[in-house]
């Protein structure tokens, strides 16, 4: 069953952040920030649809060392199978010691048991359940991802302990008890920890490698969800010890069976879970979703926090504003840059936040680079190398342009092409002589959800024969296209050619009609721009729609796209907002 876990969102533009990722202070190749609010609600109505395994933990009483201390038990099968396939949470409690289930559990050593299952407790809606994760108490001013406060609620959560007979004050015997409590699902018994998801720390490098590669999840299509985000936090490190709080009178928060449950029990069950690359409180590792098809494939990936700085104190970190982000750092072919705090906030304000849970932004040179590899082609077919004898020729392959990648400004790639040749006969020319040079420009400029592209393609041609003689471009062409770019809900990056502006000053000067009449320059140079022209019809014209559209953002398995432009420094941003995770 679906539950409304929040307000639809109005689907009103938002201004983008002002992404500045090719600053030398960052370099991520792309990073995708989401909200403090955003993972909270999309984990709550996660809570609320998953269906997630009934987990079982047994502790024995182990006396090995001399004392009595709690053991996890490691095969539930075969304890099991020990006492008689009893099911322990089937006994009530209060029921007497030396019933034959709770004589048969305690010769098994039994001391505690837990039951939980990962969900919201019955008849609670979301709105009456606190955060599952806070994020800034645990960022300050912006910093690494620990102390991160990760709670989180079980639909069913069942507690056993057995307590064996004892010699009291003067020597009076304590009956043995037999306790089965469970939570009240209107004060819920909450599993709280404090964690670190800073994976350049030796708490994260010291765990298994397994759950290190699960945690970072590179390679899957869902390593932004909040899944896999719910299975970081269950398994990375801890800052301190896992605790079980709650406000109920059945559990309070001093007695003695929670204290033996918070300092004991949870912090050797967390330890043990991960030594065997085991899943914590069952949260598995996401399966892959199918292939990722995004453009861009991370190498490395880091997670780091940013605290909102709230305008209206004058840019001061607000730590409760529910605007503080988590933002994945993410290299694709380049070294990774360490993680660092932005000078920006990746949403601006509540309003802004009502119209999306995030931004993926990608880095302006790396979108330079991949745009350059689309238009190579197209440019280098309009980059002509002209050869002249008695008759007009160009190599038609086409040649490589100068390309600049300026590192400022609107203009984010500008082509350069230039080349003549020339041939003549007599002395000097006085016979016949022909000059052809070709030139060929190309700006790409971008700004707001625009890119324009001008281009210029100029054949300049001289000609003489004997006497008569004519010059001119034949050839003087220039168009600029704008394209407005959109995005798919899917993450694919649209573009429609909104203004095709072509302008064509194609001219020469004939030779004097007196001298033409002998040598007929004039016909000459008008086969010159026949030639021209034909060849130009064929590379000279709008810059191919696929090449401008094409790229996948990164995430299309978790989030829905929209607004896509650019930033002041030609950063490519796009809003997005989570899908419905039970999906």
């Amino acid at each position: 069953m679906y539950v409304s876990y929040r307000n639809f969102r109005s689907m009103t533009a938002t201004t983008l952040p002002p992404s500045n990722l090719s600053n030398p202070s960052y370099g991520y190749d792309f990073v995708v920030a989401v909200t403090e609010d955003s993972v909270n609600a999309t984990m709550l109505q996660y809570l609320y649809t998953v269906n997630a395994p009934m987990v079982y933990l047994f502790w024995i009483a182990d006396i090995s060392s001399g004392a009595v201390v709690p053991k996890l038990v490691t095969d539930n099968a075969t304890f099991l199978n020990s006492v008689q396939n009893i099911d322990p949470f089937s006994i009530p409690s209060g029921t007497a010691f030396t019933d034959s289930r709770v004589q048969t559990l305690y010769a098994a050593n039994l001391m505690f048991a837990v039951r939980l299952k990962i969900g919201p407790p019955p008849g609670v809606l979301p709105s009456s359940l606190g955060n599952i994760v806070t994020f800034s108490n645990a960022a300050g001013t912006g910093g690494a991802i620990n102390g991160v406060l990760f709670n989180m609620y079980c639909s069913t959560f069942d507690i056993l302990q057995t307590t064996p007979p004892s010699t009291g004050q003067f020597g009076l015997t304590v009956p043995g008890s037999w306790l089965n409590i469970s939570q009240d699902p209107s004060s819920p018994w909450i599993y709280g920890a404090s964690v670190n998801l800073d994976f350049q720390t030796a708490a994260f490098t010291s765990l298994p490698v397994t759950v290190q590669n699960q945690i970072k999840n590179i390679n899957g299509s869902d390593k932004f969800s909040v899944q896999q985000l719910l299975f970081d936090l269950a398994n990375a490190g801890l800052e301190s010890s896992p605790t079980i709080s709650t406000t109920s009178t059945t559990l309070p928060n001093d007695s003695p069976l929670v204290t033996t449950l918070r300092d004991r029990i949870c912090t050797s069950y967390f330890s043990q879970m991960q030594g065997s690359n085991q899943p914590i409180m069952g949260i598995a590792a996401t399966p892959n979703a199918g292939p990722d098809t995004s453009t861009l494939q991370p190498s490395s990936l880091d997670l780091w926090l940013d605290v909102y700085l709230d305008p209206s104190q004058g840019g001061k970190p607000n730590f409760t504003s529910g605007l503080t982000t988590l933002n994945y750092l993410c290299s694709v072919a380049s070294t990774q840059k360490s993680p660092t705090s932005f000078t920006w906030n990746w949403v601006p304000d509540e309003a802004a936040q009502a119209d999306c849970d995030g931004v993926v932004s990608i880095n302006r040179s790396w979108f330079v680079n991949y745009f350059n590899g689309r238009l190579s082609s197209y440019v280098m077919a309009n980059c002509y190398s002209p050869s002249v004898t008695v008759t007009f020729g160009s190599d038609i392959k086409g040649s490589d342009p100068n390309v600049t990648m300026p590192a400022t400004g609107t203009t984010i790639l500008q082509y350069s092409y230039s080349k003549d040749a020339s041939d003549q006969a007599g002395l000097n020319g006085d016979e016949g002589k022909m000059d052809v040079s070709t030139n060929f420009t190309m700006d790409v400029v971008l700004t707001g959800n625009t890119i324009v592209i001008t281009q210029h393609l100029v054949i300049y041609t001289s000609m003489s024969l004997e006497l008569a003689n004519g010059s001119g471009n034949i050839v003087d062409k220039e168009i600029v296209d704008t394209y407005t770019l959109s995005v798919g809900s899917g993450g694919d990056l649209k573009a429609l050619l909104t203004s095709s502006v072509p302008t064509d000053n194609s001219q020469w000067s004939k030779a004097n009609s007196f001298l033409n009449f002998f040598d007929d320059v004039n016909s000459l140079i008008a086969q010159a721009q026949q030639w021209a022209g034909s060849v130009v019809a064929t590379t000279f014209t709008d810059v191919p729609i696929g090449t401008v559209q094409g790229l996948i953002f990164p995430g299309a398995k978790t989030f829905t796209y929209k607004e896509a432009g650019f930033s002041p420094y030609q950063d490519l941003v796009a809003l997005i907002t989570y899908t419905d995770p039970s999906t």
